[in-house]
C-alpha cells in the first residue's frame, strides 16, 4: 500500500513521473498530481485532489484494478473512458462531474457489484435500468427525482440501497 500526499502543485509533475514498484497493488493520492503510470499488479486506486488526470490515463489502468475510488478529480471523464475501465467490483465518484446518464448509457463494468455515485444531476429511469444487472450496493442518495417506478429498474440483486435524498418514493 502506497500513500502519497503532495500539497505544493510544483512537486506533482516530479513524483508522478517516477515509475511507482511493480509490487504496489493499493495506491491512495491526496493533493496534487500529474499524469501518473500505474503498476500492473494495482487493485485499489484513491485519488482525492484536484488532479490533472487525462483521459488516456484512464485509458491505460491496468487490468487488475478492482477499486476505483475518485474525489474531485478533473477534468470530468467522458463515456468512451467508462467503456474503456478495466473489470471493476467497485467504482466511487463524488464531486466529479458531470456523471449522467451518458456514462451509464455508455457501459459502467459489468463486473460492478458497489457502485458509489455523487451527484447524479440527469439520471433518470432509464439510466438505474441500464446500471450492472450484478449490483449488490447502490448509493444514489442525491438523486431527488428518483420514484416507485425507478426503484423497480434498479438492478434485482441489491442488497443495500441508499436513496435517502428522494422524495418521491411511497
Amino acid at each position: 500500500s502506497l500513500s502519497i500526499n503532495v500539497n505544493n502543485p510544483a512537486d506533482a509533475t516530479t513524483w508522478s513521473q517516477q515509475v511507482l514498484p511493480d509490487h504496489v497493488t493499493e495506491i491512495r493520492i491526496t493533493g496534487f498530481f500529474d499524469a501518473l503510470q500505474f503498476p500492473q499488479k494495482l487493485t485499489l486506486l484513491e485519488l482525492d485532489s484536484s488532479g490533472n488526470l487525462l483521459q488516456q490515463d484512464f485509458q491505460h489502468l491496468p487490468p487488475t484494478l478492482k477499486k476505483l475510488h475518485l474525489h474531485r478529480v478533473s477534468p470530468s471523464l467522458t463515456p468512451e473512458v467508462v467503456k474503456s475501465l478495466p473489470k471493476l467490483r467497485s467504482l466511487t465518484m463524488t464531486r466529479v462531474e458531470p456523471f449522467g446518464a451518458e456514462w451509464v448509457r455508455a457501459g459502467l463494468p459489468e463486473t460492478l457489484t458497489c457502485l458509489d455515485l455523487l451527484p447524479h444531476y440527469s439520471w433518470s429511469n432509464e439510466s438505474l435500468a441500464l446500471l450492472p444487472r450484478g449490483l449488490r450496493s447502490v448509493n444514489i442518495s442525491k438523486l431527488k427525482k428518483l420514484n416507485d417506478q425507478g426503484i423497480a429498474l434498479l438492478p434485482p440483486h441489491l442488497t443495500t440501497l441508499n436513496a435517502s435524498g428522494s422524495r418521491y418514493i411511497t
